[in-house]
Parts: structure tokens; sequence; C-alpha cells
């Protein structure tokens, strides 16, 4: 199989509006194979170019054309690494606080650095891989935003607050592997299990 016919059968297994970094195609061809492939398919329409080094096969609506892809899996995908919102952005998602981070911010086991992803000024900000010790979905969210508050403002207020915004299941999941976390937060969840099991 020629190597344009190669990258482009690897490109179409991609689901559309999911962000690629043009780097996972380097298996399949040499880089100018993959450049050139990408630039046929960008000449064509069948993908797109959102960033340097970042594609995505449009997803196109009857009604509101091509639809844009999310932000963070575009980040995520430039980072290079693991990916969740920042401290000020967790808070604000679980209604700790009202501010929202102007620029858009997040962290990630990647370099920091500020990429421009369309009009889009966005920050990264490396953390230490402790800081995804719970994964990079609600969980680890939720673990973000009390972890940023500190150990004075995460009280049982905070934890009742983070509570409201997980489903049953990510909350029990946040209590069970709480010895991840440093050692103030997982107190600070102890405390608040045992005030929720002398509830009658």
């Amino acid at each position: 199989m020629k190597p344009l016919t190669t990258i482009g059968s690897r490109i179409a297994a991609i689901p559309p509006g999911q962000p690629f970094a043009s780097r996972e195609l380097l298996p399949t061809g040499s880089r100018a194979a993959v450049d050139q492939a990408l630039c046929r398919l960008v000449k064509s329409g069948k993908l797109r170019r959102i960033t340097p080094g970042v594609y995505v096969r449009p997803v196109r609506h009857p009604l509101l054309g091509e639809l844009a892809p999310d932000i963070e899996a575009i980040l995520s995908v430039k980072a290079g690494g693991l990916l969740l919102p920042s401290g000020a952005a967790a808070q604000h998602r679980f209604g700790l606080t009202d501010q929202v981070p102007v620029v858009p911010t997040y962290y990630t086991t990647g370099p920091t650095r500020s990429l421009l992803i369309g009009r889009l000024r966005c920050r990264l900000l490396h953390r230490s891989a402790g800081w995804f010790a719970l994964g990079t979905g609600p969980v680890g969210e939720a673990a973000v935003a009390l972890r940023s508050l500190g150990p004075t403002q995460t009280n049982q207020a905070a934890i009742a607050q983070v509570r409201e915004h997980l489903p049953v299941e990510a909350f029990e999941a946040l209590l069970q592997e709480r010895w991840k976390l440093p050692g103030w937060l997982r107190v600070r969840l102890e405390q608040y299990q045992a005030a929720l099991e002398r509830l009658p």
C-alpha cells in the first residue's frame, strides 16, 4: 500500500470531531508524506487545520454548518500530556467561586506555555503527576478544586458544594481514592465522611 493511501486510511479511522496531532501519523509514513497527505485533505475540505500540528475531521450539522471541536480536546492533544482545568477554573465549575479566569488556564504534565487556538489565547501550567492522581474526569476535577482552595478554605461546606455537583458514584470514588491526595485534604474528606455516617 502506498504511503499516502496508508496515511489516508489512518486519518479516516479517526472519528470526526476528534482532534489529533500530525505526529500520530508518523508511524504510517515519512514526515514529507504525512505533510503532503494533510495538505491535500485540508485543501479538499476533508480535514481542518485547527492550530499548527493539530487537525480534525470536520463535523457538519445540517442547520448549523461546521461544528467547532471541543477546546479542551484540542488542548489535550496540543499539551502532549494529561490535562485538567486550573484550580480557579475547577472551583468555578463546582460553584466554589463566581470568578471566571480571564484566560482559559489548564494544568498539564507537559511544559508551561501559552497557546493560541484560533483567536483564543490559552495557558498551560505544568503540575506534578500528583495533581492527576484521580484522573482527568470529574473526580480529578473535584480534587483539583478542593486542593487549590487550600487547608484553610477547604471546610465541610466546600466539600458539600462539590458533592452537589458530582454524580453519586463520582463523589464515592473521591472518598475512596482520598489516600492519593495530600494529607490535609485526606483528613478533611475523612471528617466529612464521618459526619455523613452520623446522620440519622
